[in-house]
């Protein structure tokens, strides 16, 4: 634990003993607490930050929501406040950790056929408190031209969650994909969850994002369902579009199209045969003008030949 009198020294000792949690006032002697924050946060230090504030300096404070302030604590202050504020921290930082947990697991399962895949399994479910649970699963495919920009992908889909479900796990796959697993979607609310996500990629990296997802009632499927997202990518990637695809969709595309080339070999089959069966015709009724020709010709020289036999059977 450690004290300062003002903002500067604040800044300082912050950057020797590296703490997990700052408690400041935002008005302080030489550097205010929302300058020492900004100071810190451009240095690259990541602790969880609560502004002590006075309704006169709410407004003020909401600046500070940029550079991620943890929460705020309205003066005059009592103890419980703080401890209410640390015991959210305290929760929110062991559901983190629980989460980097199943990232781990996932990717390295996925990747590598590495652990156990009930304990995944049976992790994701205490994760997002339920045995049975209405899962979106969201498959995010990068383009060649954007992936070294893969980190500012992840940073925007994880701000985009935050302010849309309550709960979810992103995982950094290989190097083009990111899985994302969320809850508390209702099948309209999930298309229109995908839809402004898709918007929000590809406003900012301009038609180089593709996302394809399913919906499930349970996570017992997990495995299934992302190889079964993988298998679609090269349809999605020959599809050039820009909207959400749902796996269900284009299974059902898939039967549409293959139906068709059916009834169109069908259509084809039935019009060569047509065509065959008219043309035996054509040569038939050919054949039997030839044979009527023929038959003429024959009864013409009958008619002729007869008498001239009898004439010589008389001499």
């Amino acid at each position: 634990v450690g004290e300062a009198s003002n903002g500067t020294e604040g800044y300082h000792i912050i950057k020797q003993t590296m703490p997990d949690v700052v408690i400041s006032d935002i008005k302080m002697p030489f550097c205010d607490g929302i300058t020492m924050l900004k100071n810190l946060r451009g240095e690259g230090i990541n602790c969880k930050f609560i502004l002590l504030t006075g309704y006169a300096e709410f407004e003020y404070a909401k600046e500070a929501i940029r550079y991620q302030v943890e929460d705020y604590i309205l003066k005059p202050m009592i103890v419980t406040d703080i401890l209410e504020v640390l015991e959210k921290i305290r929760t929110k930082s062991k559901k983190r950790e629980e989460e980097f947990l199943i990232q781990d697991q996932i990717r390295e399962y996925l990747r590598m056929k590495r652990g156990d895949i009930n304990d995944i399994m049976n992790n994701i479910k205490n994760y997002f408190n339920s045995p049975d649970i209405p899962i979106l699963y969201t498959l995010i495919y990068i383009s060649n031209i954007f992936k070294e920009r893969k980190k500012s992908i992840l940073e925007i889909i994880n701000e985009f969650c935050k302010k849309n479900v309550s709960q979810w796990i992103i995982v950094d796959m290989e190097e083009q994909k990111i899985f994302i697993i969320s809850k508390d979607h209702e099948r309209d609310a999930s298309a229109q969850f995908l839809i402004n996500l898709n918007k929000l990629l590809n406003s900012n990296f301009k038609k180089g994002i593709g996302v394809l997802y399913t919906y499930k009632s349970c996570v017992d499927t997990l495995i299934q369902d992302y190889k079964t997202l993988e298998e679609k990518l090269p349809y999605l990637l020959s599809m050039g579009t820009n909207d959400p695809l749902c796996i269900e969709e284009i299974n059902i595309q898939k039967k549409v199209k293959e139906n068709k080339i059916v009834q169109l070999e069908k259509s084809f089959t039935e019009e060569l045969y047509n065509q065959n069966y008219q043309q035996c015709m054509n040569i038939i009724d050919l054949l039997i003008e030839k044979l009527k020709n023929i038959g003429m010709i024959l009864k013409k020289y009958y008619m002729f030949f007869i008498p001239y036999l009898f004439n010589l059977i008389s001499i």
